[in-house]
């Protein structure tokens, strides 16, 4: 019986004139929720805040008056630059017969490369190390890392302890420290505050097999899961494949943060530029680049969430 794969030589072959681009992560997701500033100049940014006051009793009348300075901290950003640098040989186009020149191709492949670069820029720089201090240098500074009281153990329950993924008692959890340090609640609300929950699609996997969920709570999850709404027990969900290991390696860190705590300097936004290089035989050179820092102003405005990696639902 012949073999009905085997194509005879003769037969001619069609080519797809263009270029698709593979399955990735296409725009930046967390930007939209952060504080972000733009144009940002210099070799670093600081974002400045002053530390609480107490009001104190006066004791006897017409009595001098005392006082002090404010106490104030700066939280220091340092930018550092990424690019991508794609090149063309000079006989491509003629090489490729039909099928066309993957320039528009690449420029998308960097904008991609890019927005996925600015999400791990905003997960590292809000989550992970930050430097204070008054000093203008790295090496001068203090490192402030996640409060302690903010971490959420992989065994939290308000019932049994217990190592797991994502839940709804761990979201309680973090809901209630934020109200407790006065992160969130009626004033911060007026004011426009928005919670963040930056999570992977484990940790939303896990809400969905969480036991605790009632059906209502379920049906809010599942169409969350399915991207029909974003918002669930206070906070606006951002699903990234991007979140960090946690320390024992058997899962992932969630975070939550408050948006106007959370900053992303931009000292040169996405650019991308074509020039034709004569020192590589008249190659297109197709070029990206972008430069940009981020910090959290406080450390009490973000919450981590230790969770296993759990099987997901079937």
């Amino acid at each position: 019986m012949a073999d009905t794969n085997t194509i005879p030589d003769h037969y001619t072959i069609q080519f797809d004139r263009n270029w698709k681009t593979a399955i990735q992560q296409l725009t930046e997701r967390l930007r939209a929720f952060v504080t972000v500033h733009t144009d940002t100049k210099g070799k670093a940014a600081t974002h400045n805040r002053v530390e609480p006051e107490e009001m104190e009793e006066q004791s006897e009348r017409i009595a001098p008056t005392e006082g002090d300075e404010l106490t104030t901290v700066k939280r220091w950003v340092f930018p550092r630059p990424h690019q991508k640098t794609t090149y063309i040989d000079e006989w491509d186009a003629d090489l490729l017969g039909e099928t066309v020149l993957p320039t528009g191709s690449a420029v998308v492949a960097h904008r991609a490369a890019a927005a996925r670069k600015m999400d791990k820029i905003i997960i590292d720089g809000v989550t992970g190390a930050n430097l204070e201090g008054a000093s203008n240098e790295p090496s001068g500074l203090t490192t402030k890392t996640v409060l302690t009281a903010n971490k959420v153990a992989i065994d939290f329950d308000y019932e049994t302890a217990a190592d797991s993924g994502l839940t709804l008692n761990k979201l309680i959890k973090a809901k209630s420290l934020f109200g407790e340090l006065e992160v969130y609640g009626q004033d911060q609300k007026g004011a426009g505050e928005v919670l963040v929950m930056a999570v992977n699609q484990n940790h939303l996997d896990s809400l969905l097999l969480d036991p605790t969920i009632t059906s209502a709570d379920y049906a809010a999850v599942k169409a969350l899961i399915n991207g029909e709404i974003n918002y669930f027990m206070g906070f606006t969900f951002i699903r990234t494949q991007q979140m960090p290991a946690n320390a024992a390696g058997t899962g992932h860190y969630a975070y939550a943060w408050a948006k106007s705590h959370a900053h992303f300097n931009v000292w040169q936004d996405f650019r991308s530029r074509m020039s034709i290089r004569d020192d590589l035989s008249e190659a297109i050179q197709i070029r990206s680049k972008l430069m940009a820092g981020a910090c959290r102003d406080q450390d009490e405005a973000l919450v981590q969430i230790d969770n296993l990696t759990v099987a997901a639902a079937s």
